[in-house]
């Protein structure tokens, strides 16, 4: 089975990462596959052509500045996935064939209902917070104030539809601890099906 792990900017996606990891099972992280895919020649210079350069620093993409740009207008996220989206899909697939001896592989894949990517996904996980305590996790994590927090969450799929778009769904309002034994009932209830 090839599960989707999404959810919203600072609900706990890394943490449930972590855990599935723990636990032994391969997870592809479309993130990371995006980091590398930016830093390819031609897809760096499609950026550029569009964004400018002041999104680049000692040669690098800096992700804080795109952010800050693409984050205050929905076509620019949109003509920025259309740059890197294609790339990325494609190593994708690469990954999940080289696991598909695997009972269970977790894509941590922030973006599965905004990009309609369910196609790559058998089932698909959502976690979740309050909007509060995610505003929260994201000033603390990235060092934005609370109107930056808020666009950012703005700028992503409502709660609402991912819920609606989900398999399965787990709340993280509460500390790891909580949250690991709901992942545990969860993969507990997973293996049963797939055997």
């Amino acid at each position: 089975m090839i599960l989707g792990l999404t959810g919203g900017i600072a609900t706990g996606k890394s943490t449930a990462t972590n855990f599935f990891k723990e636990k032994g099972y391969s997870v592809i992280c479309a993130d990371k596959i995006a980091r590398e895919i930016t830093e390819k020649t031609e897809i760096l210079e499609e950026i550029l052509k569009e964004f400018g350069n002041d999104v680049i620093s000692e040669g690098k993409l800096n992700r804080k500045i795109l952010r800050e740009k693409v984050f205050i207008d929905k076509n620019k996220v949109k003509l920025l996935n259309e740059i890197t989206h294609p790339a990325i899909i494609e190593e994708i697939k690469l990954e999940i064939n080289k696991n598909a001896e695997e009972s269970l592989v977790v894509l941590d894949i922030p973006l599965l209902f905004e990009g309609n990517y369910e196609f790559l996904v058998d089932k698909s996980l959502l976690i979740f917070c309050d909007e509060n305590i995610q505003i929260e996790r994201i000033k603390e994590r990235d060092r934005v104030d609370t109107q930056n927090a808020m666009n950012i969450i703005k700028n992503q799929l409502s709660l609402l539809e991912k819920k609606q778009r989900a398999d399965y769904i787990i709340e993280n309002n509460g500390t790891k601890e909580v949250f690991y034994k709901k992942l545990n009932s969860f993969l507990d209830k997973i293996n049963d099906l797939n055997k």
